[in-house]
């Protein structure tokens, strides 16, 4: 399990960073909070310090003018509450010092300067390291007790380094322990989750070799329940989604079995549709070559082959393009955006001659004037011609068809016949038909529209059909 061995390691690099930065940060914070606890107490000790070498120096006279007795007095005192911590200047040269340390006046000078502090304040440095200890050096110009006096206090802080040093490893080594337990606690853990995955990504390799009608079981999601405490609703989640998707897969497929049953089907009732005329075009044709017939029987029959071709031609158009429209063919439909207006410009040209030789009006109504819409303008146009083209055959001479449309769609009415109610919902399968003796239309192949219905279903739209007997019908395609 490659995604198993990312996980846990990805994990487990998480929990190591945590537990090894925050403890690192909080020791760091400890060091630095008992260095300032150390420094601001010291500091505390010097002013004190001072302050009694000062009153000391009142008390014994420093005030006189022999300056031998005022220095051994200041060194005394100085040597009395400081010991072997601090280190005195006179002027600049040492004149007490008894700690293990040199420390250099020039040096802590330009300390003093980068810190920028006033002469009177205590100088304060980081921690410096002298004969592998950590000091830190409190030093002062021009003492309050005598202008010609400068001194260094070093604070000796190797035992706070060390205490944080200890606390560091046994944080470490605590955390090593923690470690190895949460490790084998997440390995458990993270293996309970990634197994239901495993089991559906086997499931997923045999829905791609093809068989649909597998399923996860919920018992391989839930078999382990909760691992500790950890709730599995996710990977629940996760199956039930997956097994939708199989669902879908599975119901596609169906879909695009039923389409190649109906292309078989199409096919089929196109050989038993085209027999009939081909029959009769063979039959007239060897009657032409074998018969001697006067001239009106001979236009007759050739104008009966013509008139048969030509219903042979159309419905092979028609065959051609709802075949087409089955299956994918959504998916390569060119939308672009068309201008209403001028779409039926061309539908009154390509029907024009139709409507003349039936003696029908054809009417249109654009609101608003400047419609356009998104579609294939090839299959619209056919679409509308064959409602144009079915409307017509249901009026009488004289009749009207309007044209109209609208931001919901198209709508084609006529005033002719009309269908019955009960055969509405079946007008748009291919080769039904409505009673001839109604339609008065004998040569239809009940194809026209089984096309419109598939034109309307690749651009995502609705066909409904409205219709009374002797009163007309009414065709929207709502997008």
């Amino acid at each position: 399990m490659r995604l198993f061995r990312k996980i846990y390691l990805r994990v487990l690099s998480g929990i190591l960073l945590f537990a090894v930065t925050i403890p690192v940060y909080l020791l760091w914070e400890t060091e630095k909070q008992s260095l300032q606890d150390a420094c601001q107490y010291e500091e505390e000790r010097i002013w004190n310090g001072l302050s009694a070498i000062q009153e000391r120096g009142q008390r014994y006279g420093i005030g006189l003018d022999d300056d031998t007795v005022r220095n051994a007095v200041i060194i005394k005192e100085f040597r009395d509450i400081f010991e072997t911590q601090g280190v005195l200047f006179r002027n600049g040269e040492e004149v007490f010092n008894i700690s293990p340390y040199d420390f250099e006046q020039d040096v802590m000078k330009e300390m003093r300067a980068k810190s920028g502090l006033e002469k009177r304040d205590i100088f304060i440095s980081a921690p410096q390291t002298a004969d592998g200890k950590k000091l830190i050096l409190f030093y002062q110009e021009k003492a309050g007790f005598d202008m010609a006096y400068s001194f260094v206090i070093y604070l000796d802080v190797t035992d706070i380094y060390a205490r944080t040093g200890n606390l560091l490893l046994k944080g470490l080594g605590f955390t090593i322990f923690l470690l190895v337990v949460v490790g084998i606690w997440i390995y458990r853990s993270i293996y309970g989750v990634i197994e239901p995955l495993d089991a559906l990504n086997r499931a997923a390799a045999r829905i791609a070799n093809g068989e649909y009608g597998i399923r996860i079981p919920k018992r391989i999601v839930t078999a382990r329940g909760k691992i500790g405490r950890l709730n599995m609703d996710e990977i629940e989640e996760v199956a039930e989604n997956f097994n939708r998707m199989a669902e879908k897969v599975e119901e596609h497929m169906e879909k695009l079995a039923e389409v190649n049953e109906k292309q078989r089907q199409l096919l089929g009732s196109l050989a038993h549709e085209i027999k009939t005329p081909i029959t009769a075009i063979i039959g007239h044709a060897d009657m032409l070559l074998t018969i001697r017939l006067n001239e009106d029987k001979r236009i007759n029959a050739l104008l009966f082959i013509l008139n048969e071709g030509k219903r042979l031609s159309s419905l092979s158009e028609k065959m051609l393009k709802l075949a087409g429209l089955y299956g994918e063919q959504k998916a390569r439909i060119e939308k672009r955006e068309t201008d209403i207006g001028k779409l039926f410009d061309n539908l009154k040209i390509q029907t024009s001659a139709l409507l003349k030789g039936r003696q029908v009006f054809l009417r249109v109504n654009i609101t608003p004037g400047n419609l356009k819409k998104w579609m294939d303008e090839d299959l619209m146009l056919s679409l509308l011609m064959n409602l144009v083209d079915n409307a017509s055959k249901a009026s009488e001479p004289g009749g009207n068809i309007i044209v109209s449309a609208d931001e919901t769609g198209f709508t084609v009415e006529d005033f002719g016949k009309g269908i019955p109610k009960q055969e509405i919902n079946r007008v748009t399968e291919a080769f039904y038909m409505v009673d001839k003796s109604r339609t008065g239309n004998p040569g239809g192949a009940g194809l026209g529209l089984a096309l419109c219905q598939q034109i309307v279903q690749v651009h995502g739209g609705k066909l409904i059909i409205e219709s009374n007997l002797g009163k007309g019908t009414k065709v929207h395609v709502n997008f």
